[in-house]
């Protein structure tokens, strides 16, 4: 940020600059109408208008676990963009200023950015891009920190508290609006949850094939369905408004009136009500009836409702039975699931889905149980564990079992039940559904790996890396044997970026990547860290020695040419060796030790190795 301002404090003509940027920042949150349209023109006006550097909306990524540039504006804007910080705190020296606000939750400042050991790990992208101070000032809603509001300078000391003060207005503005944002997605998913409610309650009425009726207090319709007026022989349009006196005798209908005071007095339902109807035609059919109690919003009581049913047509009663299996039938058909029951020895007796036109559910499972049809269980315990539960008559939720199709694809299935009952309580076996999520299961696993492998290499990454090594400290200690952490660091990477490209150097890093691991055993890991920095787990090692010729053939592999864009690329590599225990008990002190040692032998004059500990090695 450069004009109008002394190190140390805002000028007058500064902090007017920065209203100016609170004032266009508000018209930009005034006209945005989705998140999207709000952060870009936010970074926009505070680069443009408030002459900084780089401004950038920053929230955390769940699904990579790592924080997401939403928007940017200014000359570190696509740097912002490359650079994978992680959600997590991974130590004090590398808490950084977008960490620090994000953790803490209040404004985490750098007036002098290069001297900054909070941000130390970043402090060669900054000399590169020209920045000399930054801000990092949180943002909340809903009680929590939702992302950072960051900005840099390339002036020292531009950051004060009357400039960070209008900062945190700026954030507190745009929370304000992503606040209203989110009131207007709730209040748009009630309008259409409304909708939804009501088109789902005439639907369904009117897929009733009883006759269904509401009436007021005083007994005149208000509602009903087609069957009602098919029932009684009059038109919808005739038949609405009419009073149960209508189409009632007069002693039916003091009969029914009788029924509806006790009902609206005691607010108790009526299963079964017995009366006469007399259609328009004049014949009396004899009918059963329920009768519920309706009530407003308020709790008072506004009229009544319920079902007519044709007691003399039992055949139709018979029909309906039958059309309503159909609709069963036609409604898993539609479903990508499937419905299915079993007897009280678990042996599956019906297997509905559309999915049964294939041929093989009901070979597989009819008079079967599910672990006799060759499936898996992701239970601990097994299939014993999911025995116990059943013959316990438990419900069974969100169950996975699995198996492997002809082919070698994987096959995953979710199982919902609960136990089948009699009218004497005795139990009588399962019902249930469940639903292919292969696909699900195959996506968790994928976004698992990213989560723990390099993206670029494919090698381990460093969270994972720093849980093997933890898990061979355990193990070493149980069976008191050595390992050894490798660090290794690339000698003169940095001229293939600056002089190819970085699209040519992620060429080459992948290529000595592969080498890198060729030159290890099987059952050691090699991980890269970032950037031209990998490390090596040789588990079990029985004396320094054998840490000395992993240590060579990496030295030997990384040294070997690269071809790239027709020329020879090559590079040597510098490795500090930590042994455990004596070279540290933790898996933070060893990788501390190996890489103060791989500094040294950068120093001594690089392709070669040290140890940290010169009782360890011979070098």
């Amino acid at each position: 940020m450069a004009g109008g301002r002394q190190p140390g404090g805002s000028s007058l003509n500064h902090l007017a600059i920065m209203y100016a940027v609170l004032g266009a920042t508000n018209e930009a949150i005034l006209r945005a109408r989705t998140r999207e349209s709000l952060y870009q023109p936010v970074c926009d006006a505070a680069v443009e208008q408030g002459k900084f550097l780089t401004t950038a909306v920053i929230v955390p990524n769940p699904a990579t676990g790592c924080f997401k540039v939403e928007a940017a504006a200014g000359a570190v804007a696509d740097t912002l963009r490359r650079i994978q910080r992680p959600v997590a705190a991974t130590g004090a020296d590398e808490q950084g200023l977008i960490r620090s606000a994000f953790h803490r939750g209040v404004p985490a400042i750098s007036n002098d950015f290069l001297t900054d050991e909070r941000t130390r790990t970043w402090h060669a992208v900054a000399q590169a891009a020209g920045i000399a101070s930054g801000a990092a000032v949180p943002m909340t809603g809903n009680g929590r920190i939702t992302g950072v509001l960051l900005f840099y300078s390339d002036q020292k000391n531009a950051f004060d508290d009357a400039i960070i003060n209008l900062i945190g207005r700026i954030a507190e503005n745009i929370t304000f609006a992503l606040h209203k944002f989110e009131q207007e997605d709730e209040r748009k998913l009630a309008e259409q949850a409304l909708r939804t409610s009501e088109e789902n309650y005439r639907s369904i009425i009117d897929s009733i094939e009883d006759a269904y009726y509401e009436v007021d207090l005083k007994g005149n319709l208000v509602r009903f369905n087609t069957a009602l007026a098919s029932h009684l022989g009059y038109p919808p349009a005739e038949l609405m408004g009419m009073n149960n006196r209508d189409y009632m005798s007069p002693e039916t209908s003091d009969a029914v009136f009788r029924a509806f005071n006790d009902i609206f007095h005691t607010g108790v339902s009526r299963r079964i009500q017995e009366w006469e109807n007399i259609r328009k035609n004049g014949a009396r059919v004899q009918v059963e009836g329920s009768i519920h109690l309706v009530r407003d919003a308020r709790g008072k009581p506004v009229g009544f409702r319920g079902i007519v049913r044709d007691v003399t047509a039992r055949r139709q009663m018979e029909q309906a039975l039958r059309e309503g299996e159909a609709r069963f039938r036609a409604l898993t058909n539609l479903s990508s699931d499937w419905f299915w029951e079993t007897d009280a020895a678990f042996r599956v007796t019906r297997i509905d889905s559309r999915h049964q036109r294939k041929g093989l559910e009901r070979v597989n499972f009819i008079g079967k149980s599910v672990w006799e049809s060759g499936f898996g269980i992701e239970v601990e315990g097994g299939w014993d564990v999911c025995r116990a539960a059943l013959e316990s008559h438990s419900e069974v939720r969100d169950l996975v079992v699995h198996r492997v199709l002809p082919g070698g694809k994987p096959y995953y299935v979710c199982v919902n039940a609960e136990p089948i009952f009699d009218y004497h309580g005795r139990f009588t076996g399962y019902r249930g559904v469940s639903r292919e999520i292969t696909k699900q299961k195959i996506a968790e696993e994928h976004i698992q790996h990213l989560a723990t492998h390099d993206d670029l290499t494919g090698l381990p990454n460093r969270v994972m890396f720093s849980q093997l090594a933890n898990a061979a400290i355990k193990t070493a200690q149980r069976y008191k044997h050595d390992f050894a952490i490798l660090f290794i660091d690339l000698d003169g990477f940095k001229s293939i970026n600056d002089t190819l490209g970085h699209e040519a150097g992620d060429i080459f890093l992948k290529e000595i990547a592969v080498r890198l691991e060729q030159a290890v055993r099987a059952s050691d890991v090699i991980a890269r860290l970032g950037g031209d920095e990998f490390v090596v787990l040789v588990r079990e090692l029985g004396e320094p020695s054998q840490a000395e010729k992993v240590a060579a053939k990496l030295l030997s592999a990384a040294a070997s040419p690269v071809k790239i864009q027709g020329q020879r690329c090559q590079v040597t590599a510098s490795i500090g060796i930590a042994v455990f225990p004596q070279d540290g008990e933790t898996e933070q002190l060893l990788m501390k030790n190996a890489d103060g040692a791989m500094y040294c032998a950068k120093k001594a004059g690089k392709n070669m190795f040290r140890f940290h500990s010169e009782k360890a090695g011979l070098s």
